[in-house]
Order: structure tokens, then sequence, then C-alpha cells
């Protein structure tokens, strides 16, 4: 009996020690599988993270874009009254308008002194843009001397007596020149 209780010793022993290192292999693969479960945890809660700041990303982008959208249809809705404002104002002109345009009523002198006096500065101003052309033809061999002498000479003459007028008017007329 010493030896089968010392082999039944042995055996409880080895069943013991296989026990415990069965424990210690289980023990081990659901600290594993806990480690795993936890960082798949935290995994699933960075990826929520994520795709709830993604959301809230879009859904901001979502309002701003609402929100312009909205203001751009506010501004075309005020466009297209100005437009038709706009549109009555241009066919109440032309309803007022009869007749041709009369661009002597946008150019009328002051006073009755100008009045008298703008056919004279007319007639100045023409003068010396024809001793200009004068000049450019005796240049381009157009006219010969004696005919530019005699055209220039007539054209002093004339330009003289409308200053002479000018002057007894005793008017100044501003003349903006644009070189």
């Amino acid at each position: 009996m010493d030896t089968s209780t010392a082999a039944k010793a042995q055996e409880k022993q080895l069943l013991a020690e296989a026990l415990d290192y069965t424990c210690s292999i289980l023990m081990s693969a659901y600290d594993e599988i806990a480690q795993q479960e936890h960082n798949q945890d935290v995994i699933l809660e960075d990826r929520l993270f994520q795709w709830k700041q993604t959301r809230d990303y879009r859904t901001k982008q979502l309002n701003e874009s609402q929100s312009l959208m909205q203001q751009i249809s506010a501004a075309e809705k005020q466009m297209a009254t100005e437009i038709q404002q706009l549109q009555a104002l241009v066919e109440a002109r032309k309803a007022e308008a009869e007749g041709p345009f009369d661009y002597d009523a946008y150019a009328e002198p002051e006073d009755a002194l100008m009045r008298a006096a703008l056919p004279y500065h007319a007639k100045d101003l023409a003068i010396e843009d024809a001793q200009y052309h004068l000049e450019k033809a005796l240049q381009n061999n157009t006219i010969d001397v004696k005919q530019f002498l005699k055209a220039t000479r007539d054209l002093a003459t004339e330009q003289y007596y409308q200053r002479a007028m000018l002057r007894k008017l005793n008017v100044r007329i501003p003349v903006q020149h644009e070189f």
C-alpha cells in the first residue's frame, strides 16, 4: 500500500500541478483577452470621439452653408427688386422724352452774358483747330508756303475779331485743356 499511496499522492501532486498550470494558463489567457478588450474599447472610444468631432464639424459647416444660402437668397431678392425699380425708372424716362435728346439743355450757359459770348468762343477755338491742321498740311507738303501764309493770315484776322468781341463783352470762359 505504500507504493499505491505514494503513487496516489504523486498522482494527486501531478494533478494539482497540472491544475495550477492550467489555471495559470487560463488566467494568463483571461488577462490577455481582457487587455485586448480594453485596447479595443479604447480604440472604439477614440473612433467614436473622432466621429463625433467630424459630425459636429460637418453640422457647423452645414449650418454656415445654410446661413450663406439664406443671405444669397435675400440679396438676390433685393437685386431683383432694385432691377425692377431701375427698369421702371428707365421706362418712365423714356416716356418723358418724346422727342430727340436736347443736348443744349444740359450745356446751357450760366447767364445771358455767357450765352452771348459762347458763339465767339466757339469760333475762336475752331480757328485754332484750323490753324493746327494748316500747319500739319504744310509739314506734309500738302499745301505750299504761299497758300499756308494766305490762309493763316485770313484765320488770324478772323480770330482777332472773335477775341475782340470776347474782350468787349468782358467775359472769360474757363477752358480745361486735356493733353
